[in-house]
């Protein structure tokens, strides 16, 4: 709940100002969206200070790290670089398919109307932008998406995953994501001829693509560690005979500090006898009040015939 509220009140402080200007034809669109991608993290950081963790358990939580297989990761990584121009290839192909789009690609008709492009090297300049955003449009885009991803795959997730199942988990957290862009997407952001529309439609975009997302980081392993750790101790448990879980209690009881309840040499719970102390004083400290003054009583009698004089009977 911290995390939720922390994410959507900050998206809809950073873009009050565009809904009290120009909307998304405002010049601080961009700024202000950017600030909007690190409401995520900044409610990961609030509920890590809420409950006062450790930043290490912080950063096992929420899968930060290379994981266990460095390879993988980086596999996984390349996946991802190229599955997002891929997934939007698909989806332009599907427009066409659907009738929706009409693809023009000797003219680049949509290019030049879309980016206002125009002159004899339209293809060159669509060639450019394409390979621009392959490789550092994504390393630039990497800061503020990793203000998101921290957030959604990193905290959401995880947790719902673990509540209410993986699928339901990816569901969920894909509805939370898509319904955290209103505050731009009620303003027709990235859909500007459906005006308010456009929210609903980033919906079902984000549960599409949040799905593949969230696969790919429950493929990762990080998230899904500390319940694989647990089924795998209770399993070991399960497998251990009940001979030998007795025998490793009494193990661990005999590790207990050595706190003698009589006088003499005490015996431990596995039923072999405990090694004395190294030192008188460490034993007295370590003897009842009861005990003590047992002690006492014994060495004065002690003392006591041994002051007697002895009587010579020969």
């Amino acid at each position: 709940m911290v995390f939720l509220l922390g994410a959507f009140g900050l998206s809809w402080l950073f873009i009050v100002p565009l809904w009290l200007g120009d909307g998304i034809a405002s010049p601080l669109l961009q700024p202000l969206a950017a600030a909007m991608m690190f409401t995520p993290t900044l409610g990961v950081l609030a509920v890590w200070l809420r409950k006062r963790a450790a930043p290490a358990e912080l950063v096992a939580q929420t899968g930060l790290g290379l994981g266990p297989s460095k390879t993988r990761t980086f596999g996984l990584a390349a996946v991802a670089w190229l599955s997002v121009p891929a997934f939007a290839a698909l989806t332009l192909a599907l427009g066409v398919v659907l009738g929706l789009v009409t693809l023009d690609l000797s003219g680049l008709s949509l290019y030049r109307d879309t980016m206002g492009v125009q002159g004899a090297n339209l293809h060159a300049a669509w060639a450019g932008q394409v390979l621009t955003g392959l490789t550092l449009g994504t390393v630039v885009t990497m800061i503020p998406a990793f203000g998101e991803e921290w957030g959604w795959r990193g905290w959401l997730v995880p947790w719902l995953s673990a509540e209410a199942g993986v699928s339901r988990g990816l569901l969920i957290s894909g509805l939370i994501w898509g319904l955290w862009h209103a505050p731009l997407t009620l303003l027709g952001y990235n859909y500007p001829n459906l005006g308010a529309w456009a929210a609903l439609v980033f919906v079902g975009f984000c549960v599409t693509f949040g799905l593949v997302l969230g696969l790919a980081a429950v493929a990762h392993g990080q998230h899904l560690a500390s319940r694989r750790s647990a089924r795998r101790i209770q399993r070991h448990r399960s497998n251990v005979p009940h001979a030998r879980r007795r025998h490793h209690a009494a193990e661990l009881r005999d590790r207990r500090p050595y706190r003698p309840r009589r006088l003499g040499r005490p015996r431990l719970a596995s039923g072999r006898p405990a090694q004395a102390p190294s030192s008188v004083a460490t034993r007295t400290d370590q003897l009842s009040l009861s005990e003590a003054k047992c002690t006492l009583l014994v060495n004065l009698s002690v003392l006591m015939n041994d002051s007697q004089p002895k009587v010579n009977r020969s």
